[in-house]
C-alpha cells in the first residue's frame, strides 16, 4: 500500500507570490543576467534547392521537406560585460517569396 501526499497547497516558489497577491518584477525565464552579450558576423546561407523545398509528399507532421535543413546560420556571441555568464542565443528566420 502506498500513501500519496499531495503537496500542491504549499506556498513555495511562485505560489508564495500568488498567495500574497504579489506580482513579481520579472516572470520566471525572463532572461535576467549580470552581464551583457553582443552578437555579430551573422551569416545565413541557403543549403536547400527549390526542387527539394517543393516536395509535396505527405506524412504525419507535414511534408518531409518541412524537416529538412534549409539554411545554415552562423554568428558570433561575445560576453561584453564584466562578469562571467552564459547565453542561449535564438535566431528566428522567416521564409518569404522575393519578387
Amino acid at each position: 500500500m502506498f500513501i500519496i501526499i499531495h503537496i500542491s497547497a504549499l506556498d513555495i516558489d511562485y505560489r508564495w507570490f500568488d498567495s500574497q497577491n504579489i506580482a513579481p518584477r520579472y516572470e520566471f525565464g525572463y532572461g535576467l543576467s549580470y552581464t551583457t552579450f553582443s552578437y555579430s558576423a551573422l551569416s545565413v546561407k541557403p543549403i536547400m534547392n527549390t526542387k527539394a523545398a517543393s516536395n509535396s509528399g505527405s506524412q504525419p507532421g507535414g511534408p518531409p521537406s518541412l524537416y529538412s535543413d534549409a539554411v545554415t546560420a552562423t554568428f558570433t556571441v561575445k560576453n561584453a560585460g564584466n562578469y562571467d555568464g552564459n547565453e542561449v542565443a535564438q535566431l528566428y528566420l522567416v521564409c518569404s517569396v522575393l519578387p
